[in-house]
């Protein structure tokens, strides 16, 4: 870290170190400070002036954090993926809503990790905030400063050593197949578009934005397969945005279909292009499987599905709740059942071998439970053998 010393008068001098250029302007930043003394004096605080800058931060101590926001939200994921505009809303708004009215202004230099903790506390202690949005606030503070600190910007990440509370892990739960079976029956008469919505959640385990980005030039019906590549997602105030899979090219599959449902795609694909036809007068050989417009060629917004399964709720309380996240469920509860590993269920979900574990984990401890009772029948079993056999003798 390079320095320097100016005599201004006799026995005054102006002390500089440099400490490179901010990362928005441009401008070169420098430290200064006056002393009085010799000139070894001098070089002597020179030294400690350098060690003073290098221990409250490297290049930018002017950068605040909402321009480190900012900057953060513009650069590509891990995977070097562009962020898709519905986690930048998302991520902007808590940004926003907890963070900046009291840090947004401060420089990242200046930030302590007993800053953000009290300010978690705060907000979760006064306005309510649950341990699970503080995690995921804290979780994004700790990845912004990181990138600040990859990048020499800060000389520590201080949102590491921020506390939140631990939230535990409750177990994922999914439905039966008879449960899953009498919505699908009730469904069948209702609305035979949230039917076909819950086959492709249950027996594919696809998420909501992948059912929603579905069309028909996705589907090869001749050979009974359809390939999984993108989904789509809606943010406030934006335009649907077409994008990758959620865990990327992981998430990529081609999945055979079973015969049941390619007849049932068949029928509706007929239904499309006769009114495609009617409308348009002409032919139009692809749209989305699911679209409020008449051509088919805009995707349904996302939140209409959610909302499709919370109208289907209200209209039959006596049957238990299902939501497209419980059919994903569904399919690993399913997989386990058959004896299949969890590489296996990782593969049909597509989704991180952590997410897949918990699944298995909760259905484990449902078969642990029926495993119990099914040790104490069969002793209970064996005690009524042995008095039958001793009452005859």
């Amino acid at each position: 870290m390079s320095g320097s010393i100016r005599q201004i008068k006799k026995n005054y001098w102006l002390l500089r170190v440099d400490q490179g250029r901010d990362p928005i302007s441009g401008k070169r930043i420098q430290a200064s400070r006056t002393v009085r003394g010799t000139r070894r004096q001098a070089e002597d605080a020179l030294d400690e002036l350098r060690i003073a800058v290098r221990a409250r931060g490297t290049a930018s101590t002017s950068m605040t954090l909402n321009e480190l926001a900012d900057r953060w939200l513009e650069t590509p994921t891990k995977s070097g993926r562009k962020r898709t505009t519905v986690s930048v809303y998302n991520t902007r708004l808590r940004f926003r809503r907890y963070v900046q009215p009291t840090l947004g202004n401060r420089p990242i230099a200046d930030i302590k990790s007993s800053e953000i903790t009290l300010l978690l506390d705060a907000l979760m202690a006064r306005h309510g905030l649950s341990p699970a949005t503080a995690g995921r606030v804290r979780g994004e503070l700790r990845a912004m400063l990181n990138w600040a600190w990859r990048r020499d910007l800060i000389i520590e990440n201080p949102a590491i050593k921020a506390d939140v509370p631990t939230v535990p892990l409750r177990p994922p739960t999914s439905p039966t197949c008879e449960e899953l079976c009498q919505h699908l029956r009730v469904a069948e008469v209702e609305d035979s578009e949230l039917e076909l919505v819950m086959m492709f959640g249950a027996s594919l385990g696809l998420r909501r934005s992948e059912i929603v980005a579905l069309k028909w030039s996705h589907f090869d019906l001749s050979k009974q397969v359809v390939h999984i590549r993108e989904g789509v997602t809606k943010a406030p105030g934006c335009d649907y945005e077409t994008t990758p899979t959620k865990t990327g090219l992981h998430g990529f599959a081609d999945f055979p279909l079973h015969p049941g449902l390619v007849a049932r795609l068949e029928k509706r694909r007929d239904t499309f292009k006769r009114i495609v036809r009617e409308v348009s007068g002409v032919d139009i050989d692809d749209g989305y499987i699911f679209s409020s417009d008449p051509l088919s060629q805009k995707p349904i917004h996302p939140d209409t599905l959610t909302g499709a399964f919370r109208k289907h709720k209200k209209r039959h309380p006596e049957l238990p709740a299902l939501s497209l996240q419980m059919l994903r469920r569904y399919a690993a509860s399913d997989l386990f059942a058959e004896g299949e590993d969890q590489v296996t269920a990782a593969a049909v979900l597509r989704d991180t071998p952590e997410t897949t574990a918990r699944h298995y984990r909760a259905v484990r401890r449902d078969h642990a439970r029926q495993v119990v009772l099914d040790i104490f029948e069969r002793i209970e079993t064996q005690r009524e053998v042995m008095d039958s056999a001793r009452t005859v003798s």
